[in-house]
């Protein structure tokens, strides 16, 4: 059963992210690493490894994925400049696994932030800088 709600769901995410813009998957990519990373911070704090190990898997998958999304980019410039930031949040994550680091979360957050704020010039936010 799980099996097939789990191939349900990747259809439903695979049909939307072929049918949303680029800035829209961005968008919807940088608040989930936000929400990833904030389940990773709290699992560490309360020493629920299991979590912790669940919330750094997924925003690994969303980082991989939007590494994909700047691969098929038209902007060569800024598709590098992404997939440097990417792989420095990876980092992050790993260490943020492998040494309970809630300070490498920290930055990782503080890190999307300034991204979300150079790069969302084009992209709206909302007031707390979070993408609309």
């Amino acid at each position: 059963m799980a099996a097939r709600t789990a191939r349900g769901t990747d259809l439903y995410r695979d049909a939307f992210a072929a049918s949303a813009s680029g800035d829209e998957l961005l968008r919807m990519g940088w608040h989930g690493l936000r929400v990833y990373l904030r389940r990773a911070r709290e699992a560490i704090g309360s020493g629920d490894r299991a979590d912790k190990a669940a919330a750094i898997h997924a925003a690994d998958q969303l980082l991989v994925f939007l590494q994909s999304i700047v691969a098929q980019g038209g902007d060569a410039e800024l598709g590098a400049s992404l997939t440097r930031i990417y792989q420095a949040l990876q980092a992050a994550l790993l260490n943020a696994n492998l040494y309970d680091d809630a300070g490498a979360l920290d930055w990782a957050e503080r890190e999307l932030i300034a991204l979300q704020r150079s790069v969302g010039g084009a992209l709206k936010e909302d007031g707390n800088g979070e993408p609309r």
